[in-house]
Parts: C-alpha cells; sequence; structure tokens
C-alpha cells in the first residue's frame, strides 16, 4: 500500500524545501516475524524487491509533484541515480 503525500510534505515544498533524501530499507528477519505475529504474509519480504517499491515509490511521487507543479523539472531537484549525482530519469 502506497502511503499518500501528505500535508506536511506540502507544507515543506512551500517553505523552500527543494531536496528530499529518502533511503531505501528492508529487513527480511522483521518482515518475517511480521509475517508470523499476524498469521499471514503481509507483503513480500524479499529485500531486492522492496527497494525496488520504494525508488518506484519517490519516482511516482516526483512525477506528481512535477505535475502538480507544471511539468517535468518543475517540482523537486531530480532524483540521483549515482551516490552524490542528481540526474533526470
Amino acid at each position: 500500500m502506497k502511503a499518500p503525500i501528505t500535508s506536511g510534505s506540502s507544507g515543506a515544498w512551500m517553505a523552500g524545501l527543494r531536496i528530499l533524501v529518502s533511503n531505501t530499507v528492508e529487513n527480511q528477519t522483521l518482515c518475517r516475524l511480521e509475517s508470523k505475529v499476524q498469521g499471514h504474509l503481509a507483503q513480500n519480504c524479499n529485500e531486492m524487491d522492496s527497494a525496488a517499491q520504494q525508488v518506484q515509490f519517490m519516482r511516482d511521487m516526483q512525477d506528481y509533484i512535477d505535475a502538480q507543479e507544471g511539468g517535468p523539472g518543475k517540482g523537486l531537484v531530480p532524483p540521483g541515480r549515482q551516490p552524490g549525482r542528481s540526474a533526470p530519469w
């Protein structure tokens, strides 16, 4: 399930935020434990799949913010594909 972009994010953008840092994280052991506690598999616990989903969520959020601000490149600074670099996708 994707989390909605909150008014907090909008407020931060209106206050001047143009760079958002996000780490992709997953813990397979904790994911499996959570599934056992809940009694069913709540999500895919594969760490690489989870990281790819998190990156896609950030790309979708970038597209959404750009669309709200008038088109590609009008919102946040485009995300980088390598450490230390920010470039269009």
